[in-house]
């Protein structure tokens, strides 16, 4: 339902409903998904048509539809700050970040993208966050460690008492 809210809403974030700016189009389609939300929620309540919205959504212990965008959209801006340098979007991400910050997050562009007008809303810092390195292992690559599982408490403890490796980890 939310695919790639992150590219169409990111000019209604700013100010709840969105602004003229943001095309009435992303705010047609969104108050549309708001109704689709507040059916799911009465049909999961039962309740009457007359219920408030607000009252739905917090019994059925789902966001209301303008901050889940706002959530949505804030974990897509966090995830493309994270990216690693190998990564197609990195350079863009910090390019933008860096467009927005020469103008001190207030105004953007004359046709800004839908990443610019994401880090002018959240501000996120790619350069103070820290990369995540993907880990890549060849194919036929087979971990160091070994995993046992005992049957019952007394064959774990004679298991325990054979051991003779340094480091060993218990779990329940």
């Amino acid at each position: 339902m939310l695919y790639a809210a992150d590219v169409w809403c990111s000019g209604l974030i700013a100010k709840g409903r969105g602004k003229k700016s943001a095309g009435r189009g992303a705010r047609g389609f969104a108050s549309k998904m708001e109704r689709v939300q507040r059916m799911a929620t009465t049909m999961i309540t039962g309740g009457m048509r007359t219920t408030a919205t607000d009252v739905l959504d917090a019994h059925t212990n789902i966001l209301p539809f303008q901050q889940l965008l706002r959530k949505v959209c804030h974990r897509a801006t966090l995830r493309m700050a994270t990216l690693d340098q190998t990564h197609p979007l990195h350079k863009g991400t910090r390019a933008a970040y860096n467009s927005c910050t020469r103008r001190n997050f207030e105004s953007c562009k004359r046709h800004p993208s839908p990443l610019h007008r994401l880090l002018n809303e959240f501000g996120l810092n790619p350069h103070a966050i820290e990369t995540i390195h993907p880990t890549r292992h060849y194919h036929k690559w087979s971990s160091d460690a070994s995993t046992e599982t005992a049957g019952d408490m007394i064959t774990a403890v004679r298991r325990d008492a054979k051991a003779e490796e340094d480091l060993q980890v218990y779990s329940d």
